[in-house]
């Protein structure tokens, strides 16, 4: 897309080059003649003029000599400019060109920009269209006793760990508050050195994400659990046993329509708008036949950057203590 943007620099001297550039191209108004600057002369036609243009941009209107003044001193500061060849410099001209294409701007663009809307039923379409997004799943809140073995143990080992398990499962079975999970059980069995502390929590798990952390097994088993403090069979899984408890839980949800209608909203206008400048550009494209060389495009040095860095100045050194 073709972008407008652009810095303008020394706005006075542009509006006068910009003053030069259309006298230059425009018929003298006629009229009885006020005033001779040099070669031009200020009619009355362009007392009148200037008088209306003041008048509907809301600027200030002195009496009829400060007017007549002020438009002296700006055809003398034209006439300096075009001695002084102002309206050939490359900034001001670059200038000047994006003071006409931000007026193209504002009188075909911004009319456009401004006319698009968003009607209730677009935003209702838009929610159901996405309504996954503004979907929570379900999710549950596990706390879990690990204790290691792995294929690398000795029958041994696996067996303590058995044993050791059976012992955390015979503790877990006496609890009569599942509000803090496993409580001091996970101290004294689980080897999960992030959760045993709390509990054996680990937070809540969303139904249908992946818990990297956590064996496969080991999140369906807690998701099948029915009620709070409910607890799984002892679970044996690649990297060791695990016991699970359920100890909360919350339905899937969606978002209702009001509490997002406003982004929707905004995100659909500056959907249309882009689409507005975009169709806005293919109208400039489509004015004139355009051609590029891209071979020698190819041929001009250009900076690798994305945007050209102006070399710093450092200051000079320090003179060294003798």
């Amino acid at each position: 897309m073709i972008s407008f943007k652009y810095p303008i620099r020394h706005a006075a001297v542009v509006a006068v080059v910009a003053a030069v550039a259309l006298s230059g191209c425009s018929p003298k108004r006629a009229g009885e003649v006020l005033a001779r600057v040099g070669d031009t002369v200020i009619t009355t036609d362009d007392f009148k003029h200037e008088m209306q243009w003041r008048l509907d941009h809301h600027r200030p209107l002195p009496e009829k000599s400060a007017l007549l003044e002020e438009m002296v001193a700006h055809e003398l500061a034209l006439q300096k400019v075009r001695a002084r060849g102002l309206e050939k410099n490359f900034d001001v001209q670059r200038n000047y060109q994006e003071m006409l294409v931000g007026e193209l701007r504002d009188r075909e663009l911004a009319p456009k920009l401004a006319s698009v809307k968003v009607s209730p039923e677009e935003i209702q379409d838009a929610y159901a269209r996405d309504i996954a997004k503004y979907t929570i799943p379900a999710k549950i809140r596990l706390a879990v006793i690990y204790i290691k073995a792995d294929r690398k143990m000795t029958t041994q080992q696996k067996g303590e760990a058995e044993t050791k398990m059976a012992a955390a499962v015979a503790a877990a079975k006496s609890l009569k508050d599942f509000s803090h999970g496993f409580g001091s059980i996970a101290m004294d069995y689980s080897e999960d050195q992030a959760s045993r502390y709390r509990g054996g929590d680990i937070g809540w798990l969303d139904d249908g994400a992946p818990a990297f952390r956590w064996p496969k097994e080991v999140v369906e088993a807690g998701f099948a659990l029915q009620q709070t403090g409910d607890i799984t069979p002892i679970i044996r899984a690649s990297n060791g046993l695990f016991l699970v408890m359920k100890t909360d839980s919350r339905d899937k949800s969606v978002i209702p329509l009001a509490n997002v209608s406003i982004s929707i909203q905004r995100r659909l206008l500056a959907q249309k708008k882009r689409q507005v400048e975009q169709d806005f550009s293919k109208e400039l494209r489509a004015s004139a036949p355009v051609q590029t060389d891209a071979i020698a495009l190819l041929q001009i040095d250009y900076p690798t950057t994305k945007v050209a860095q102006v070399e710093e100045k450092l200051p000079p050194a320090l003179p060294r203590s003798q």
